[in-house]
């Protein structure tokens, strides 16, 4: 298939990583008072929602690794950041990207020049025009097939992670299936290098890792920046508004004067 049908086919797997980077987002903050926050927790383990509270805190918890799971999921059809990684590995696919950035920084020498300047100027100001395209082209260049490298490596390395392979176990053995141990639990634990628990605070280890290559990716591979800092500030204060509704009074019992 030509690089440019291949970059085609890769866009809407960049935009289902995108999506699930945004759900991973989301999902964090609403759980993130559940797991961490000492008062949450208390003002709901002392009423008689405290049952209905963990199981949705477990369930928002297991969404959030699922997500995660997806996101690094090595299936050679998978909308994940691994396939789109394959996409970099290409030289051609590479080439074709680099082809166009560079394409975008030379098309200013196509505009015409306007200015005030004497005509015996205007060579001088094109050649200076030209000479500043080239630069931001060949910039572009450097800067394309680096970060192209650089993708690579970041998810090489997460693949070959003990991190990458608590998070893949569990998605395995408690939320895509009913295991006691999976294939890669097992041999891992014959060979004597067992297979760590994913633990709380493990799912923001993976996001720290998982949402820059988001960025960086759609960066690379079509020049659009996608942030998610933004939005993990609003749906921050929209978890802490949801949590602080709750006070904790326990059925059938008064709610407490207000004090001041």
């Amino acid at each position: 298939m030509p690089p440019a049908d291949l970059l085609a086919a890769a866009a809407p797997i960049l935009d289902a990583i995108y999506t699930n980077g945004r759900e991973a987002v989301v999902l964090t903050a609403i759980n993130k008072p559940a797991a961490y926050d000492r008062e949450v927790i208390e003002r709901f383990n002392g009423t008689y929602a405290a049952n209905v509270f963990a199981f949705m805190r477990r369930q928002a918890t297991l969404n959030t690794v699922l997500v995660l799971a997806r996101l690094w999921d090595t299936n050679a059809d998978a909308q994940s950041i691994p396939r789109a990684a394959r996409y970099l590995a290409r030289a051609d696919v590479v080439d074709e990207i680099v082809a166009r950035r560079r394409a975008d920084r030379l098309a200013i020498m196509e505009h015409p020049i306007i200015t005030d300047a004497a005509e015996e100027d205007l060579p001088l100001i094109r050649e200076a025009r030209e000479r500043m395209a080239e630069e931001g082209a060949d910039a572009a260049e450097a800067q394309t097939r680096a970060g192209a490298v650089d993708i690579i490596e970041r998810v090489d390395a997460f693949l070959r992670s003990p991190l990458r392979d608590s998070l893949h176990a569990l998605r395995s053995r408690a939320i895509a299936h009913t295991l006691e141990m999976t294939r890669d639990e097992r041999r891992a634990a014959e060979a004597g290098a067992p297979i760590a628990a994913l633990v709380i605070g493990d799912e923001d280890r993976i996001r720290e890792v998982t949402l820059p290559l988001i960025t960086d990716i759609n960066l690379v591979m079509r020049g659009l920046h996608v942030g998610f800092e933004d939005m993990a500030a609003v749906w921050d204060r929209y978890a802490q508004d949801y949590w602080g509704w709750f006070d904790g009074t326990q059925k059938g019992r008064p709610r407490p004067d207000p004090v001041g």
